[in-house]
């Protein structure tokens, strides 16, 4: 992801009009996604009672 962002200056902003990503911009966005995801929900680790849970959620909003 560094790599690709010192050879493009307008990532992550890049014109979402080019659909066809090479390979280095694919990995650099996807691991972008991991990055904020894991700053947010965590890292999934339930060892220590942290991380996110899906389980938990109900998207209903109707416990029962």
């Amino acid at each position: 992801m560094l790599n690709y962002a010192l050879e493009s200056p307008t990532f992550p902003q890049e014109s979402t009009g080019d659909q066809f990503f090479d390979e280095a911009q694919w990995e650099s966005y996807q691991r972008l996604g991991q990055v904020i995801g894991e700053r947010i929900f965590g890292d999934g680790s339930r060892a220590h009672g942290i991380g996110w849970d899906p389980g938990g959620l109900d998207p209903t909003g109707i416990r029962g």
